[in-house]
């Protein structure tokens, strides 16, 4: 995952800033690609505190810039995550530089999160990737996303997956612990699996190399940022070494 420092906006920032963000960008996406993973989600995380859902046009004009940029050096699959919730932002981003998918963290239902209240927008996002005939934009949706708490209107972890796929078209599910580099639950994601045999499902938070055997029987994938930077810390770049151990780890469970 690639974790992008903060993206300009205000006037007075110095204007070789986005070369300087679109190089670092490069960079990890160079890593990632030839340590050989098998996709990466670009995010604005830098720019916390976040907005909760419509971001301001320099951060949507700004991650397209970079995700251009990176589209243009990588041949592997491309995600946008546009922080906290703006998945009309992330769509326009992937379908402009024809990445493949798109993450969205509440999707339906509400949510209280460190952000205020945010409600899903999937009837808008659906009709907004149908405007834009861009169908082939997968849309990856979280299920009990960390850094928040279910409000309204599902009972469990359960029901909310099964409205996110069946009336809000998602294509992927995404399961994570309670907040950036937290373990999620074993016991979820087996749980969850049991209950959706056929649907894609992604462990998204805290995923280290030792969890791998135990994610492998139920998961399909996961999204992994925080283990692979340099010293386990967020929001630094790429580990080479440790993204090459991670992938080998991986190879080691497939027969």
């Amino acid at each position: 995952m690639i974790h992008l420092p903060p993206l300009p906006g205000a006037p007075h920032r110095h204007p070789s800033r986005i070369e300087a963000i679109i190089i670092a960008a490069e960079r990890d996406a160079r890593t990632l690609q030839d340590a050989g993973f098998h996709g990466i989600l670009l995010e604005n995380y830098s720019d916390a505190p976040f907005y909760a859902s419509r971001v301001p046009i320099e951060t949507i004009t700004a991650m397209t810039a970079v995700a251009w940029e990176i589209r243009k050096i990588v041949a592997i699959p491309l995600g946008i995550n546009v922080l906290r919730n703006d998945p009309i932002a992330a769509l326009a981003i992937a379908h402009t530089v024809k990445a493949d998918f798109i993450r969205v963290n509440i999707h339906m239902g509400v949510m209280d999160t460190d952000q205020g209240r945010i409600e899903g927008m999937a009837a808008e996002t659906l009709r907004y990737r149908a405007q834009l005939g861009a169908e082939h934009v997968n849309i990856f949706t979280d299920a009990r996303v960390k850094h928040a708490q279910p409000v309204a209107p599902f009972k469990d972890i359960f029901d909310e997956i099964e409205s996110l796929l069946y009336r809000g078209d998602s294509d992927a599910i995404i399961l994570t612990g309670p907040a950036t580099g937290k373990a999620t639950d074993p016991q979820t994601i087996k749980d969850v699996r049991g209950k959706n045999p056929q649907v894609p499902i992604l462990v998204g938070s805290g995923v280290t190399e030792d969890q791998l055997p135990e994610i492998k029987k139920y998961a399909d994938g996961v999204i992994v940022g925080t283990s692979l930077k340099v010293d386990g810390k967020t929001t630094n770049t790429v580990d080479p070494l440790r993204a090459k151990s991670f992938i080998t780890a991986v190879k080691s469970l497939i027969p």
